[in-house]
């Protein structure tokens, strides 16, 4: 029985990463093609006021863009890997400038196997030399290393409302179609045409430098200090201090001779008779 023994060859990820980048530029020029006969069946279908139909397709457009983009980019990262297979082949750990190539390329093998079956090779080779650890770490991506455009981008969710908006937006001008945007933007519950919802008013809400908001009532004006009592024991009665002014706000004049700052402190709303202008500079001097 033949014993299959599985390691890191130099030999074969090289074969495989040409291999990788020869089927990487296939798929990116198959698809440009495909994209742009499919541009041209969204402008027929915009052009027949087909709009749900044309919007149906440019979510697989949209989709076969950011797929053609990463391979262009794996394409980038292989072409590195290539290079760099002297450093690959004597370091025993993973050099920092590779970081990002070896593990992106790692994440996306898997997603792209049925279009870049070669580029699976070349991560087993990878997970070859840097353990299987390592291999399970990039494929969930625990270390962060990953290129996140590339995991964005190769999602299987679908794309936002806006991006399908601006692709329409951008075929309609390309082919020079009379549409206008309200037809674009006709179901759109919350990406909204420009001409048809201008820009609110927000004046109102933040008024200028000279315009004042009206304030609350202070707890120092008259009567203040008693009106979220008023709802709980009904009005009060009339009192004789109504007419006093908190001690803060009264004149020197106006107090005792003998009053200290603490006894203003504890008299504070009861009436006191004015002093005698002849005494005032004493009770400057005894206050201060």
């Amino acid at each position: 029985m033949i014993k299959v023994v599985h390691g890191f060859k130099t030999d074969k990820i090289l074969s495989s990463i040409q291999a990788s980048r020869k089927e990487l530029n296939e798929q990116i020029k198959l698809k440009a093609g495909l994209l742009h006969n499919g541009r041209i069946e969204v402008a027929q279908h915009m052009e027949k006021r087909e709009m749900q139909r044309a919007k149906n397709k440019v979510l697989r457009l949209i989709q076969e863009t950011h797929r053609s983009d990463i391979m262009d980019l794996l394409e980038f990262y292989c072409s590195t890997l290539f290079q760099q297979i002297g450093l690959i082949k004597s370091a025993k750990e993973l050099d920092p400038t590779l970081v990002e190539p070896v593990s992106t390329v790692i994440w996306a093998a898997p997603r792209l196997e049925t279009e870049v079956p070669s580029l699976m090779k070349v991560s087993d080779q990878l997970i070859y030399k840097y353990s299987k650890e390592y291999g399970e770490m990039c494929r969930s991506n625990n270390a962060g290393t990953v290129n996140a455009e590339v995991m964005t981008k190769l999602s299987a969710s679908f794309p936002h409302k806006s991006q399908i908006f601006k692709y329409l937006e951008g075929i309609s001008k390309e082919f020079d179609l009379n549409i206008q945007q309200e037809d674009i933007y006709a179901d759109a519950e919350y990406i909204y045409a420009p001409s048809r919802n201008p820009p609110l008013d927000m004046s109102e809400l933040f008024p200028s430098d000279d315009t004042y908001l009206p304030r609350r009532n202070s707890p120092y004006e008259k009567g203040a200090l008693y009106e979220a009592d008023e709802h709980k024991h009904g009005p009060r009665r009339n009192s004789p201090y109504d007419d006093v002014e908190p001690w803060h706000m009264q004149r020197p004049s106006a107090l005792k001779q003998s009053q200290t700052v603490n006894d203003r402190r504890l008299n504070f709303g009861k009436a006191t008779p004015p002093a005698s202008a002849s005494n005032s500079d004493d009770l400057y001097e005894e206050v201060n």
